[in-house]
């Protein structure tokens, strides 16, 4: 474990175990907050294991080879200074430590086989990615994404995850306690977590990305095909980005979480958010289906008119064709030991398609003050039919239900900031939204319905 000279364990200690010879690789370990470290290291390979923490000394162990220890404890000795900043400084210069911010140097934990994000996050030292593309540092969930200090598709995780490409990652920063506005970072309590994406330098005026297409020939029920593009092109003033999907394979493209970020629309000083609940359609993997068709595609940009104004939005436009089928058997068993037989088949087609878009102004008079303004449009709409057969001895029955909901919403705030000093800042802001919801429900049967209810003779 690490601890101080009074044993108190030491919390998010740097443990780094640097090889001594070529062809090992770099481990590197981050103490919980017992203090407790692990390291899985080569036998056969001499290590030099480095323990640093801001405001104490830090403290070296050599490792040989032959050596049988499998635990040490290291005491740190503080350093009699208050330190702003740490660097740990050796060959690979894996990582930065500052205040609030953790900074991973990406060529340090990569072996250039990478070809996502995801895979080179995976390799960071506790820093942990979810088959939904969710991003945890040290077990706390990441809630903005940023490429160059800019949101990207509204700061959700798994577009920029599952699309930048690896080979264009220079450094990964971890801000904890983030705010957007930085001055109100000094008045404000934010739990936010965000990671901040810095592009190597060739990539900063480039486009780059990638494509992949793969297919099945086979009929119409049982061909599969992929089609997925992204694309980036990044210059000091102007940041586009592209995402295209098409496929059959049932395969989402973005998360609930991403969706509820696409489509807040609030200011983030305003309490609440509104749900989405009946979006979800869009964010779910459909796989547990007969047939399942998605487009996707979606549009980000940024531009700085100046260093004191920025325009940025993005585009989202998603549709989705599934098709499921239940069949049932179910036997009654009646009292003088016969048996019925009901068969019932349920055949639902749902189609639902969504449009998002979102702009935003950033204007920056002085570095004291700040001002937003950021609008928004949102259309959806979901069609689902029914149809429910059921067999018996007497006969069938039919019922079917199609449900239509048409769904419209305007949102935009106008924000302000202004700090006067240290103790004191303004912060105004006004928000509106317009929601229009239209749903339609239609059913449909052979039997008669509500007999004793509605007189039909």
């Amino acid at each position: 474990m690490v601890s101080d000279d009074i044993n108190k364990p030491l919390e998010s200690a740097n443990v780094i175990a640097k090889p001594l010879q070529e062809k090992a690789s770099l481990k590197f370990s981050i103490s919980d907050r017992k203090g407790r470290y692990r390291l899985e290291l080569d036998k056969e390979v001499r290590y030099e294991i480095t323990v640093s923490y801001i405001g104490f000394v830090e403290e070296v162990l050599i490792l040989e080879p032959e050596s049988d220890k499998m635990s040490h404890d290291f005491k740190l000795k503080t350093t009699g200074e208050n330190l702003k900043e740490i660097v740990i400084k050796h060959d690979f210069k894996p990582i930065i430590v500052k205040k609030d911010t953790l900074i991973f140097d990406v060529n340090t934990f990569s072996n250039g086989s990478e070809r996502k994000m995801k895979e080179i996050l995976e390799k960071l030292p506790g820093v942990e990615v979810d088959k939904n593309g969710t991003v945890t540092v040290q077990g706390k969930k990441v809630t903005k994404m940023l490429v160059e200090g800019k949101s990207f598709f509204g700061g959700g995780s798994k577009l920029a995850v599952e699309n930048i490409p690896a080979n264009a990652l220079d450094k990964i920063e971890v801000i904890d306690n983030f705010n957007e506005v930085g001055f109100m970072k000094q008045v404000s309590d934010s739990d936010d977590l965000a990671m901040n994406v810095k592009l190597k330098e060739d990539k900063k005026k480039f486009v780059f990305g990638d494509l992949q297409a793969s297919a099945e020939v086979g009929t119409e029920d049982n061909g599969f095909y992929l089609a997925h593009a992204a694309l980036f092109y990044y210059a000091p003033k102007t940041n586009i980005s592209f995402i295209g999907d098409a496929n059959n394979i049932g395969k989402s493209t973005f998360t609930f979480d991403d969706l509820m970020r696409f489509g807040g629309g609030f200011s983030s000083f305003l309490s609440g958010r509104k749900s989405l609940t009946n979006l979800r359609t869009f964010s779910n993997d459909n796989t547990d289906v007969v047939q399942s068709k998605s487009q996707f595609s979606a549009f980000n940009f940024s531009h700085d008119f100046s260093p004191k104004f920025t325009l940025s939005g993005f585009g989202i436009f998603s549709k989705i064709f599934t098709a499921s089928r239940i069949d049932n058997t179910i036997e009654y068993l009646n009292n003088n030991s016969t048996v019925d037989y009901e068969n019932k088949i349920r055949n639902a087609d749902n189609t639902a398609v969504l449009g998002i878009g979102n702009v935003k102004l950033d204007y920056s008079p002085t570095t004291k003050e700040k001002w937003y303004y950021n609008g928004q449009y949102q259309s959806s709409t979901n069609d689902l039919t029914s149809v429910l057969n059921s067999v018996t001895d007497l006969g069938s029955s039919i019922f079917e239900t199609i449900n239509k909901a048409d769904n419209a919403s305007v949102k935009q705030y106008i924000e302000w900031h202004k700090n006067y000093n240290e103790h004191h800042t303004t912060t105004f802001v006004v928000n509106q939204a317009y929601d229009k919801i239209t749903p339609t429900n239609n059913w449909f049967t052979n039997q008669p319905f509500l007999q004793g209810l509605i007189p039909l003779n």
